[in-house]
């Protein structure tokens, strides 16, 4: 977990790469409704992939709707808890939740198969782009959980692309592979 301040500073280098050249629009970065940058809690030695509920969810998806909402980004990416968070609402509600706000492609880096939320027969992707991240010494969301979460986005019928790197849980900010497939996905 982490703060979208703490978030923001860690991938500024990464945002100024991105915006170099393009068009995309603000990088928002909001705040986890839990102590440390959580977006739901878990009892102690639970995973979120293994989980049978997200204590608090229900307002992890109001921040993150109300966040969509005010500020109808182009372009969501989300991390950990933040990526599983956007795969559960995929999962429950549907591509609506993002395209309504505008939101035109999704990102998607150390997530987990979102367990208390799985997915069913799929409705399409409504135009939405889904990259997802994989880092194959990820011990935090194990890369198999990735794998499981990209088979229920296309089961679903969204379109999903997948970059893995040799790396761990953390967002890949200082791979050049990575960030360049990140670029090309977000401008094409």
């Amino acid at each position: 977990g982490g703060s979208g301040s703490g978030y923001s500073e860690k991938l500024s280098g990464l945002e100024a790469y991105l915006r170099e050249g393009t068009s995309l629009g603000a990088f928002v970065y909001p705040d986890a409704p839990f102590e440390g940058g959580q977006w739901w809690t878990l009892p102690p030695g639970t995973r979120s992939f293994n989980a049978d509920k997200y204590e608090g969810y229900e307002r992890a998806v109001e921040v993150l709707k109300n966040e969509l909402a005010k500020t109808r980004p182009e372009v969501v990416i989300g991390h950990s808890q933040g990526a599983i968070l956007i795969a559960s609402v995929l999962s429950a509600c549907g591509h609506e939740a993002f395209t309504r706000a505008g939101v035109k492609s999704l990102v998607l880096n150390g997530v987990a198969y979102p367990s208390p939320y799985p997915f069913g027969a799929g409705e399409g992707s409504g135009g939405l782009k889904i990259l997802v991240i994989v880092g194959s010494e990820d011990t935090m969301n194990p890369p198999e959980q990735a794998v499981k979460t990209v088979q229920g986005l296309r089961e679903n019928g969204f379109e999903v692309e997948v970059v893995e790197h040799g790396g761990a849980h953390a967002f890949p900010t200082d791979n050049d592979d990575v960030t360049k497939e990140l670029k090309r996905f977000l401008v094409a």
